[in-house]
């Protein structure tokens, strides 16, 4: 939904979460109930556009992590990646960051995307 008009005058500031949880924008203001009630409550973006920058306001979510057993394969896949980057050589990390900065990614970036496509 595009924010206008009196909303959008209403929600410069809230860059993040703006609900139950008390945020709004980047300040917290202690235990506050935005909640259900409120009109303005839900997820604002910022989104740029050739045209110009537009406001949208979506619905507000609470995420979900299911934890099913092909996720925990790919945390376990993730675990591992890590572990074997700390344990290259630092002339061999040295080489990946190298590659990784013709790309405009640091060196573990690369890594991790070859690791995993080599995994996966």
């Amino acid at each position: 939904m595009k924010v206008q008009g009196l909303d959008k005058l209403l929600s410069l500031t809230a860059t993040k979460r703006f609900g139950y949880s008390g945020q709004f924008g980047d300040g917290s203001f202690g235990y506050t109930q935005f909640g259900d009630a409120n009109p303005w409550q839900g997820i604002y973006q910022r989104r740029h556009r050739k045209y110009g920058t537009i406001f949208v306001r979506e619905r507000h979510y609470w995420p979900r992590n299911p934890q099913t057993v092909p996720q925990q394969a790919w945390r376990a896949v993730f675990t591992a990646s890590r572990q074997s980057w700390a344990a290259l050589a630092p002339e061999v990390q040295q080489r990946y960051n190298e590659r990784a900065r013709r790309l405009g990614l640091p060196g573990y970036a690369l890594y991790q995307r070859e690791y995993l496509i080599a995994h996966g």
